[in-house]
């Protein structure tokens, strides 16, 4: 399988891990779920690390956005469930990740292969 590749692995390890998160935020496992935090946010410059070393190119450039995207949502919904956030700021915050990810669907038809600011 191409897409099955050390970087796309690295971004499936963080994309997996949000119910375990939001979880133990949940239960007040404050301590622990920094550290895993500490964790993804290494694996997510990690993974694009790699995929530059490795020259890959594949749908890892949706992937990773993806579970930034999906990690950061169930932390927020989890802090509000907890009092943590305010729904207000949590809703701007899941809003902001559906414009993004639906404005991104679009791209790629967009690009100009050459350009600076293209993934591909």
């Amino acid at each position: 399988m191409s897409w099955l590749n050390l970087p796309n692995m690295v971004s499936l390890g963080r994309l997996v891990s949000w119910p375990v998160l939001g979880w133990m935020i949940i239960n007040e496992w404050y301590l622990p779920t920094f550290a895993i935090l500490t964790v993804a946010g290494v694996n997510d410059w990690l993974d694009g690390f790699l995929a530059r070393k490795m020259g890959i190119n594949s749908i890892g450039s949706y992937l990773d956005p993806l579970a930034d995207k999906v990690l950061i949502g169930s932390v927020v919904c989890a802090m509000m469930e907890n009092d943590l956030l305010h729904p207000g700021l949590v809703g701007l915050v899941v809003a902001r990740d559906v414009a993004l990810a639906e404005g991104s669907r679009g791209l790629p038809a967009l690009c100009v292969t050459g350009k600076r600011f293209c993934r591909y």
